[in-house]
Order: structure tokens, then sequence, then C-alpha cells
């Protein structure tokens, strides 16, 4: 078991399931399933800024487990439906005051239809999946290794510590925020060689 990301997509918005290097089909699931988890802090009456900052980690967790298991896409696709479900759980946020009269209609509607599109996506998934089985040639291997491939992997965790807290810190303190948000850019562009330091 590997965490991996695959080459970058050879188109940047895909208007089928597969994977678009920034979006797809898969990010209408994603914003649903942000949408579906905003509701539920209204429902629950949690505290708006540390729900959404839960729901994003919930978001990077599911992205990590998807990478160990083999169901690779690109690293900018990754963030693609991290950020798409960040957007479902805001626009529950924004529209609240509309939904709270029909929370409960809403929430179950919403849920039908991502277990609808959840459906369609993986039928396409696995039967491409099966089609790709029977082609052995190695030139079609999804992962890749080297310097780009760790450049992907440290892009990934730093977006996580750069938006996880983001929602805490800009509730609380926005210059914090703003600094918090410099220093982990600044890093990224150490770590990765984009910043030389003499």
């Amino acid at each position: 078991m590997e965490f991996r990301f695959e080459r970058k997509a050879r188109y940047n918005v895909l208007f089928k399931f597969g994977h678009g290097r920034y979006l797809d089909t898969w990010s209408i699931l994603h914003v649903l399933s942000g949408f579906v988890l905003g509701l539920l802090i209204l429902l629950f009456g949690f505290d708006w800024w540390i729900g959404l900052s839960v729901i994003l980690i919930m978001l990077f967790l599911y992205e990590i487990f998807e990478a160990f298991n083999g169901i690779a896409e690109d690293v900018e696709n990754s963030l693609s439906d991290i950020a798409c479900g960040g957007f479902g759980t805001l626009l529950a946020y924004i529209f609240s005051s509309f939904f709270l009269p029909i929370l409960i209609p809403t929430i179950l509607i919403s849920l039908f239809l991502a277990f609808l599109i959840l459906f369609i996506g993986w039928r396409s998934y696995l039967s491409r999946r099966f089609a790709r089985s029977h082609n052995l040639d190695p030139k079609n291997r999804l992962s890749y290794r080297g310097p780009a491939a760790q450049r992907s992997i440290i892009l990934f965790f730093g977006s996580a510590l750069v938006f996880i807290p983001m929602p805490i810190f800009a509730a609380t303190d926005f210059k914090l925020a703003i600094t918090w948000f410099a220093f982990v850019c600044l890093v990224y562009l150490f770590v990765t060689g984009y910043l030389h330091v003499k």
C-alpha cells in the first residue's frame, strides 16, 4: 500500500466521470457532500467555524484514504475535491435562512442526489477499471515517483496545514489567518526549492 497521486490529467475540466486536472463530474458529488455536511451543522446547532474546520479535516482524510487505496488522481484534483466540499458547506451557510424551514427535506433530497451520482460514478469507474486491467501496457500505469511526486505530496499536506485551521483563525483573528497563510506558503516555497535562501 502506498500513498500516491497520478500524473497530471489530460484535461483541466472533464465533463464525465473520470479525473480532470481541476474539475470533473465527481466535483458535483463533492459539492453536494459538503452541502449536506453544512446542513448537518445547522441541524445540530454546532459552532459554524469549528464545524467548517472539522468538515475540511474529514475531506482531507477522505482524499488520503483514496490515495492509499489506489483511487489515484493528481494532486490538483484532490485539492479541488476538498475545495468543492468546502464550497458546498459555505453554500449551506450562505443560504441557511432559506433552508432552515425545510431542513430535513433538503437533507434527504441532497442525500438522494449524492447517492445517485455516487452509484452512477462507481459503475463508470468499475467498468473503466475492468477495461484497464486487461491492458498490461506499463506505459498506462497511473502512479509516478521522483521529485514531481514528492512536490505533489508536500503540496497536498501543506494545503491541509493552511486551510484546515483557516476558518477558526478567520473567526477569531483575521490577521492571524493572513499570517498563518503567508507562513505556510513561504515554508512550501522553501521546501519545494522554489525559494532559495543563501
